[in-house]
């Protein structure tokens, strides 16, 4: 009699067992993978950081972008996989509105904003701060290492909201921004897609097109017309002004007889 008592436990707590041994095996699979998956996050990061590092001294390059950061993931040891590279900042609505057609261009550039004295205009000099920042997005079609979870990836649907050639259930997402230390360049994308100026393609035509002929105005055209009765109004003529060009700072007396001989008898008496 207690021998058949005991058989029956050991068979109840095989079934048990059995019942809670798939959890335990998966929340274990899941404490690992997101040990691993956290680690992953900071290397891909820093490769994002060297990679922007690379593009504020070379003007926002895609092709040194993307050769910096294809460096940096081989040297943190990073699975290869699909990735594209977003350029948010300088838009290409920045060099519609801020490109500069005194700069030289480097070979393949389209346009180009001033990277100088971002502190001494008034009208432009937020937005012309604010496209001197590169900012670059990063997606990376992340594979799991746990076989249990590559498994489980074929059984998901595929992500949406990313880049469609990345053909991925788990997109990591990184971004990073820096000041930018060289003129920012308006450039071609990649043939590859890996590293692209966000939605360039609705206006690099209107960037060319500013930069080979100006459409502004003349500033005659927005000033009041005399009547016919009365003559013309007539403007002195001005020297042309060298905005490249800094006038040091000079001290403005506005009472050029009253010197400083004259201050110090008025004291004195």
């Amino acid at each position: 009699m207690p021998t058949k008592i005991l058989s029956a436990q050991q068979g109840q707590a095989a079934l048990e067992f059995a019942i809670a041994a798939p959890a335990l095996i998966a929340l274990a699979a899941l404490g690992l993978e997101g040990v691993y998956l956290h680690n992953f996050q900071h290397r891909l990061h820093a490769a994002l950081l060297q990679a922007g590092r690379a593009g504020i001294v070379h003007h926002n390059s895609p092709l040194a972008i993307k050769q910096h950061f294809e460096r940096a993931l081989s040297r943190t040891q990073i699975q290869q996989a699909a990735w594209q590279i977003r350029i948010l900042s300088p838009r290409p609505s920045d060099f519609a509105l801020l490109s500069s057609s005194t700069l030289a261009l480097s070979n393949g550039a389209l346009a180009v904003i001033d990277n100088d004295y971002q502190f001494l205009e008034t009208e432009q000099a937020p937005a012309r701060r604010a496209a001197n920042i590169l900012e670059l997005e990063l997606y990376y079609a992340y594979r799991p290492w746990h076989p249990l979870l590559r498994l489980a990836e074929t059984l998901l649907p595929p992500s949406s909201g990313h880049p469609a050639h990345l053909n991925s259930r788990f997109v990591l997402r990184s971004e990073m921004r820096l000041p930018m230390q060289s003129h920012p360049m308006l450039w071609k994308n990649l043939t590859d897609q890996t590293v692209i100026f966000y939605d360039t393609v609705r206006t690099v035509k209107q960037v060319i097109h500013t930069r080979d002929s100006d459409s502004t105005p003349p500033i005659e055209s927005s000033l009041p017309k005399p009547s016919s009765g009365a003559p013309p109004a007539t403007s002195p003529q001005q020297p042309p002004v060298d905005k490249n060009v800094i006038t040091p700072w000079q001290p403005v007396n506005p009472n050029p007889q009253h010197d400083q001989t004259s201050a110090g008898d008025a004291l004195c008496e």
